[in-house]
């Protein structure tokens, strides 16, 4: 029976270091799929992404369990020796960290003893997850490594590196294909959902955008630790929650703004062409994987300067949720989160600022910047974020609806959350 994961609690300062340890159990997972792979799941090199991890818990490990566990297991996914006053650290903390400071100060275990061992880590937990594996590889288990991604994991991860392949290479064509058609003078913009667009109009976009961003702060202030409050099943406050913002969205676009009506029909959903307009939002999904890219590669290289990118949902899937809290999770980030943040930088903002601007390119580079913006990832991800955004607009510009952008939106949630919850769930 495995310990009580009492070592999870945020130690000095308030400081759990969750994002390094999911951190360390992606790069456990990378290498688990490189080996299986040959080359799929990433280079051999893959371990110096262990780097800002030791930097992060380089001043807490001297005084902090959990940081002492992280610099010891960062250090064996290395190939580095773990310091004694490392060790020194976790013999003095809970019988949890006790257990990480037998495994990593020993150089090789008794096959029965690191069963032993492991047994008695939160399987769970990321971090248990790393130890775990270093303890039956030090007791000689080649194979360890390789049970954290069971055949039809493995199986998911290559048919969708595969499709990730043809979707790049489909969205590429698509580019070319559209720069050929408006080339030829084919395919013309028909403009905003909210055309004509007069500055009082913007005004009222503007306040609507202002007054469901207030809505949003109530809910997720407010009411949702209300929510939260209530004994329901894990995951069964996220699905009321998404239920909630949806009702309160439908009843404020039936109030007046200044005097005037703003209606969801204005900002873009509407049913007209609604079958050429989703399979619209397929394609600019597969439009922007390429770009996405490129943008994120360029993120990748400033992340050094900032914190790990993280976000709450993702870091939920990384730890064996509950199949509720999965659907909560899902219903939040590929249903609520595209119909939501679309209406608001799309539907409202982007047509406003571009009116008080006389530019579509500087309103949709403005509300683009302003949606990467309020995102938990972090800056180094802001460009991939934008180019998300900046294709919503050029979407809902082209085609005078809001659906090709919500459902490009869905579709690229869904994806990522998919692929986190099978290499990692």
């Amino acid at each position: 029976m495995a310990v009580a994961n009492s070592y999870n609690r945020p130690g000095a300062k308030g400081e759990s270091f969750n994002q390094q340890k999911l951190v360390l159990r992606q790069t456990m997972a990378a290498k688990a799929l490189t080996q299986q792979f040959g080359g799929l799941g990433g280079s051999d090199k893959s371990g110096e992404g262990l780097d800002p991890v030791l930097e992060k818990v380089a001043k807490a490990r001297a005084t902090n369990p959990t940081a002492a566990a992280i610099d010891a297991a960062a250090r064996t996914e290395l190939g580095k020796p773990v310091s004694e006053p490392v060790l020194a650290v976790l013999r003095k903390g809970n019988p949890t960290h006790r257990v990480f400071a037998e495994i990593y100060g020993a150089k090789k275990l008794p096959r029965k003893e690191a069963q032993r061992l492991a047994d008695k880590l939160p399987a769970k937990d990321p971090l248990g997850a790393v130890a775990r594996v270093h303890a039956l590889e030090k007791a000689g288990d080649k194979e360890a490594r390789a049970k954290m991604m069971p055949v039809w994991r493995m199986a998911a991860v290559g048919l969708m590196a595969l499709g990730a392949v043809g979707l790049l290479l489909l969205g590429v064509f698509l580019w070319v294909a559209y720069v050929a058609m408006r080339h030829a003078g084919n395919w013309q913009p028909l403009g905003h959902p909210a055309q004509p667009m007069s500055l009082p109009r913007a005004d009222r976009f503007a306040l609507r955008g202002l007054q469901l961003l207030g809505m949003f702060l109530l809910l997720t202030q407010i009411l949702g630790p209300v929510i939260q409050s209530l004994s329901l099943p894990k995951g069964m406050s996220g699905i009321l929650t998404v239920m909630v913002m949806f009702a309160l969205t439908f009843l404020l676009f039936r109030t007046p703004v200044a005097g005037q009506r703003v209606s969801l029909y204005d900002v873009g959903l509407r049913r007209d062409n609604l079958g050429r307009n989703i399979l619209l939002g397929f394609a600019g999904f597969a439009a922007n994987l390429p770009i996405m890219a490129i943008a994120v590669g360029i993120g990748q290289l400033l992340q050094r300067y900032f914190p790990e990118p993280s976000h709450p949902a993702t870091e939920i899937l990384q730890q064996s949720p509950t199949p509720l809290m999965i659907l909560a999770i899902f219903l939040q980030a590929a249903v609520l989160a595209p119909f939501w943040e679309e209406i608001m930088f799309r539907g409202l903002l982007f047509p406003a600022l571009s009116r008080v601007t006389r530019s579509v390119a500087a309103g949709a580079l403005t509300s683009s910047f302003m949606f990467a913006a309020i995102h938990p990832q972090g800056i180094p991800l802001w460009l991939g974020l934008g180019s998300v955004a900046v294709t919503s607009c050029v979407l809902s510009h082209h085609s005078r609806s809001l659906v090709p952008s919500i459902v490009m939106h869905a579709v690229h949630n869904s994806v990522l959350l998919t692929l986190t919850l099978v290499m990692f769930g």
